[in-house]
This record gives C-alpha cells, sequence and structure tokens, in this order.
C-alpha cells in the first residue's frame, strides 16, 4: 500500500490476507503506513486500506496508540484525518 500498488493489493485481499495486527510486530498495516511520510501513492494507500475494513482502532505497538495518534502526532493533512474518523476511529 506505500506505494499504490493497486494490482497486487487486490490479489493480496482476494487472498484473505489479514489487515489486523501483526503478532510480532504489534501494528496494523495503517498503523505502519501513517507513520511513514504520505506522498500522494501512500496517501492512496490509506485510503484503500480504510476502504478494505482496516479498523483504525487497533491499539498498536507498546504504547497501544491508534492510527488516529499516529496521524493527529505526525500532523497529517485534515483529510487524512478525516478519513480516519469517517471509517469509525474513536475521537476520545
Amino acid at each position: 500500500t506505500q506505494c499504490d500498488h493497486r494490482a497486487s493489493m487486490e490479489v493480496l485481499r482476494e487472498a484473505g490476507v489479514s489487515l489486523g495486527l501483526h503478532p510480532h510486530w504489534k501494528n496494523t498495516p495503517l498503523y505502519f503506513l501513517l507513520g511513514a511520510p504520505l506522498p500522494p501513492a501512500t496517501k492512496r494507500g490509506v485510503r484503500w486500506l480504510l476502504d478494505a475494513g482496516c479498523d483504525p482502532n487497533v491499539r498498536c505497538e507498546r504504547d497501544e496508540e491508534t492510527a488516529l495518534h499516529v496521524a493527529i502526532r505526525a500532523n497529517l493533512e485534515a483529510e487524512v484525518v478525516r478519513w480516519l474518523l469517517e471509517a469509525g476511529a474513536d475521537a476520545n
């Protein structure tokens, strides 16, 4: 998703790849992606993950942060924060 390789992402989704918490890294693809710079391709990847059902409320890593925590800390565009909220991110 970081490079918005749409065909590959669709193949992975069809194969049932998990968008949930990774057992070793203790984060989700969405959480990971929001921690990187968001050029247009990566931003489209965030949108794809949300549309694919990635839960923005999964608590990740040692500090149990959510995707919204990362987006706010990284001072991401309001549009990305809005997407997270529209996808059900808990603002509290």
